[in-house]
C-alpha cells in the first residue's frame, strides 16, 4: 500500500486521468497530495523570451483553481487531499517535494503525441523524473490526441 502519493496536476486531460487513477488504486488509506507548478518568469527571460508580470499573475491563478477543483473532485469521492501551487521548474519542485513529503508513489499524467517526432522532441517528464525520485512512479495514459494535441479542457 502507498502511504504517501503526490499527483502532478495542470487541469489537462491527461492530469485528470492521474486523478482517476487515485480512485482505481483506492487510496483512501493514503495522504494524498496534488501539486502544480508554474513555470518562474527567469525561466521564461533567460530563453529570451517575454512574459509579461500579468501573463504570469494569470496562470498561477489558473493553476489554483485547477487545484481547488482536482481537491474536490477526490474529496467527493472520499479522498481528501493536500494541495501545492507552486513556482519554478517543474521537474525541480516535483523532485524536491516527493523528497520533502516523503512520497511513496508519484502519479503523472502522460498525453500522447500524434506523432513521433513530437514525442522525441519533448521527451518524457516521468523518464527524466525517474532519475531523480526515489519513489515509483505511475504515468496515467491519456487518449491519444486527434486534435493535433490540444485539450478539450473539459473533465
Amino acid at each position: 500500500m502507498h502511504k504517501r502519493v503526490l499527483v502532478a496536476y495542470d487541469g489537462s486531460s491527461s492530469s485528470r486521468q492521474a486523478l482517476e487513477e487515485c480512485l482505481a488504486l483506492n487510496l483512501h488509506e493514503s495522504e494524498i497530495h496534488l501539486v502544480a507548478v508554474v513555470h518562474d518568469l527567469a525561466v521564461y527571460t533567460l530563453a529570451g523570451e517575454y512574459v509579461p508580470a500579468l501573463a504570469f499573475e494569470q496562470d498561477a491563478k489558473l493553476a489554483e483553481k485547477d487545484l481547488e477543483s482536482a481537491q474536490m473532485f477526490l474529496a467527493a469521492h472520499g479522498l481528501p487531499a493536500r494541495a501545492y501551487a507552486m513556482t519554478g521548474e517543474p521537474l525541480d519542485v516535483i523532485a524536491k517535494l516527493v523528497d520533502e513529503l516523503n512520497i511513496d508513489l508519484l502519479i503523472l499524467g502522460h498525453k500522447r503525441e500524434q506523432n513521433f517526432a513530437a514525442r522525441w522532441w519533448k521527451g518524457s517528464t516521468g523518464a527524466k523524473l525517474m532519475d531523480r525520485v526515489h519513489c515509483s512512479i505511475l504515468i496515467a495514459q491519456g487518449e491519444k490526441a486527434a486534435d493535433g494535441g490540444q485539450d478539450s479542457g473539459s473533465w
